[in-house]
This record gives C-alpha cells, structure tokens and sequence, in this order.
C-alpha cells in the first residue's frame, strides 16, 4: 500500500492542533508559574512548539492543501483552564503546572507515535520523529525540573 496524500494531510493537521494546543498550555503555564527560569523554559517550549507546527503547515500546504489547520482543540482548552485551576488550588503551585506539563508531553508523544504508524512520506517521516525526539527531551527535562523541586 502506498502512500496517501490526502490522508497524510489529515494526519498532520491532527498533529498540528495537539502542537497548537500544546503552544497555549505552556504559554497559560508559563503564566502560572513563580519561578522566573521556569518561565523562560515554558515560554521556550511554547515557542518551538509554533515553530514544529509552522512546519508542519507548510508540508501541508506543499501537499497542495491552501489551509492547513491553524487552531487547538476543545480538549487543549479545557486542558488550559485545568492547568490553571490546578495551580491555584496546589500548595507547590510549580510542582503542579510541570505536572501537568508533563502529561502534556506524554499526549503529544503518543499521538506522534500513532501518526507514526501510517504510511507517510519519508521526508515527513524523518521530520516528526526529530520532533518526537526533542518532545521526549524536553519531556526528561520537565521531569527532572519537578523532582528537584519536590526535593528542595
């Protein structure tokens, strides 16, 4: 079976709303959080994630798809005010938004891993996964900025 391009247009757009909803939260976290360095590093995350998304569009728009998906979804809304309750309600406030930061990753990670299962061209292949790659660092890296908190 080859590939099909229409449904690889599908499959990133998919891919695009999680980044864009993943862009927000840390955006909404970074809002959150005391710490300035973890301001820094949650503005970081929601940037790099407008520009794996930006790049995804423009495979979309390569594809010969004129618009690719450009908004969250109703989840990552509903995430971002959870993110927000949460924090107001924790005694580590910033233990609590890297958590749920965390949780964001681990989604992020596995929707790749699903989009990994199809047949999609190998430049877009190679792509996603440099990007998966960097999420599960940037992931590690999350944890291990809320276990040195949880130690201090």
């Amino acid at each position: 079976m080859g590939v099909d391009l229409h449904e690889t247009v599908d499959l990133l757009n998919e891919l695009i709303r999680t980044l864009r909803d993943d862009q927000e939260h840390f955006r909404k976290a970074a809002e959150h959080v005391a710490s300035s360095d973890l301001k820094v590093m949650l503005m970081d995350l929601s940037t790099e994630r407008a520009r794996f998304l930006g790049d995804l569009q423009n495979e979309i728009e390569r594809l010969g798809e004129p618009e690719p998906a450009n908004s969250g979804s109703i989840t990552g809304a509903l995430r971002r005010s959870w993110v927000g309750l949460k924090a107001a309600l924790a005694s580590n406030r910033d233990e609590a938004v890297l958590a749920e930061c965390e949780k964001a990753e681990d989604a992020a990670i596995d929707r790749y891993g699903e989009v990994l299962k199809h047949e999609i061209p190998r430049y877009i292949r190679d792509m996603l996964e440099r990007q998966i790659e960097q999420i599960g660092r940037e992931r590690t890296q999350l944890a291990g900025a809320r276990r040195q908190m949880a130690h201090m």
